[in-house]
């Protein structure tokens, strides 16, 4: 128990380090970054729409900058990738550059095409469709989730296709919780 208290705070002072040195646009309220960087940073929870409304307007830029910064952990870059959906902010671009980097992290790339299914449906779509037929697993997974939060046929279309291609028994699985999702969600 003490060990992995100890290894939280390491955690969490690494990551606040990590945010810290990081270039900063200068515009944005000290107080607003600060606390961006206390929710991101606190990892027992998951903030949530009420927490971003009371940091206010200016969270959504420091959640893109955060997300968009390779220099940041990436457990703090995918934390601050999944709550562009709680924020109004032009994110559709980064969602995108951050999909197509390969060198973006596994973790980051996951959330990134989850945000992007959720606030840009149509995008999503075309930009899922190379990871649904991905060799790696972990990425063929959330695109195969993230399309289930689509609703459009074209999601439909794609996820069918991949299940009568798909060798692995634990993402037919997925796929069909996916279908049965747009299923549920359409008119």
């Amino acid at each position: 128990m003490k060990r992995t208290l100890v290894a939280l705070i390491v955690v969490a002072l690494a990551t606040m380090a990590s945010v810290a040195s990081a270039q900063h646009d200068p515009t944005i309220d000290p107080g607003v970054r600060a606390g961006v960087v206390e929710l991101l940073g606190s990892f027992e929870v998951e903030p949530t729409q009420k927490d971003w409304d009371k940091i206010g307007p200016g969270a959504a830029d420091v959640l893109v900058e955060i997300a968009a910064d390779p220099r940041q952990q990436p457990t703090m870059r995918s934390r601050a990738v999944s709550s562009l959906v709680h924020v109004e902010s032009d994110q559709h671009e980064l969602l995108q550059n951050l999909l197509a980097n390969t060198d973006t992290p596994v973790i980051v790339r996951r959330k990134a095409m989850n945000v992007l299914a959720i606030k840009h449906p149509e995008a999503a779509i075309v930009a899922l469709e190379p990871f649904v037929n991905s060799d790696q697993p972990r990425l063929r997974e959330s695109a195969i989730r993230a399309l289930g939060l689509v609703a459009r046929p074209e999601a439909r279309v794609l996820l069918q296709e991949r299940l009568k291609v798909e060798p692995r028994k634990y993402l037919k699985d997925e796929i069909k919780v996916s279908l049965d999702r747009i299923d549920a969600a359409a008119p």
